[in-house]
């Protein structure tokens, strides 16, 4: 009878070991999941906080000081030089005149590139700018290079940004290289054209638009009676726009809206040009350009006439 009781006795502890053993590693498992759940979640918010930061703070495969470059490869001012191919048959869609008051009438290429062959247009067109400024980065070089326009100081440079603007020198005739403040200080201007943008594409646009509204009050309060000017960004091909997360058309236009609604709260023109040189889709049509980028030196003094007409009301 004892050891009936002592069998039975070592049967129950032995199940309860088997269960004890059971429950024990049930609960590591658990503990293990749960753990490794916890840690996924860390790795998630952590990739969610950096595609944050990266939105916030901007990227740029091509950086300096957090800047994003457009520059191509392979010099595009070189390219602008010798490039001269290209369709001029394209139309583009409407405009807004420079007090932002009135559409004018759909810009035509082919009309505007016509008329800025004419002698006395093209003298009209330098008078007009005479006591001008115009500011910008790569797409203002090519206007200061090929446009004809002699009567205009230029103050551009590839990669110009709103960041780096009062930070950079360039030259000017009459006064030899220059920060903008010191240019601002010697010379009073009338107009002042202005396009930054593209190469900050990297930033936080709201960030953008608040550098380049600080730029602007710099330069109004240094040249209180010129006019000033904002200009949009040129749109890229779709080419390029399709397959660059950051100089794509959807950002161009974004940053453009937003620039607008700047200029027009402090009661300042607003020149888009990207109805000149889109194609249908709204990208710029690869018939004008050689990179996806920059239009082709031979457009540059269409694109000044564009800006003369809008500002005096011309119908094209």
């Amino acid at each position: 009878m004892f050891k009936r009781v002592m069998r039975t006795a070592a049967v129950f502890f032995a199940v309860f070991l088997v269960l004890a053993a059971c429950g024990k590693a049930g609960m590591d498992s658990s503990k293990k999941n749960v753990k490794e759940k916890d840690e996924k979640q860390v790795q998630m918010d952590d990739g969610e906080k950096s595609s944050d930061a990266e939105k916030n703070e901007g990227v740029s495969g091509n950086s300096k000081n957090g800047q994003g470059s457009m520059q191509s490869s392979g010099g595009e001012d070189e390219k602008l030089i010798n490039d001269n191919a290209g369709n001029t048959d394209d139309t583009g869609e409407t405009g807004l005149q420079a007090d932002g008051t009135e559409e004018l009438a759909e810009p035509d290429l082919q009309e505007i590139m016509s008329r800025s062959q004419d002698e006395d247009t093209r003298a009209a067109v330098d008078e007009f700018f005479s006591g001008s400024l115009f500011i910008g980065d790569s797409r203002t070089v090519g206007i200061s290079m090929y446009s004809g326009v002699t009567s205009a100081d230029f103050f551009c440079a590839t990669g110009m940004s709103c960041f780096n603007l009062f930070d950079s020198t360039v030259d000017i005739a009459g006064i030899g290289k220059t920060g903008l403040e010191n240019l601002l200080a010697k010379k009073s201007y009338t107009k002042v054209f202005i396009m930054l943008g593209i190469n900050e594409l990297g930033y936080n646009l709201d960030r953008i638009v608040e550098k380049y509204s600080n730029a602007i009050d710099t330069i109004a309060a240094a040249q209180p009676d010129a006019a000033i000017y904002v200009q949009a960004n040129m749109h890229v091909t779709a080419a390029r726009s399709e397959k660059d997360d950051i100089y794509n058309n959807w950002r161009i236009n974004d940053l453009n809206t937003r620039l607008k609604a700047m200029a027009d709260e402090k009661g300042l023109a607003f020149l888009d040009v990207n109805p000149l040189f889109d194609d249908e889709n709204g990208n710029l049509c690869t018939d004008y350009t050689y990179d996806h980028t920059h239009v082709l030196g031979k457009y540059y003094n269409a694109w000044c006439l564009w800006i003369y007409d809008m500002c005096c009301g011309v119908k094209s």
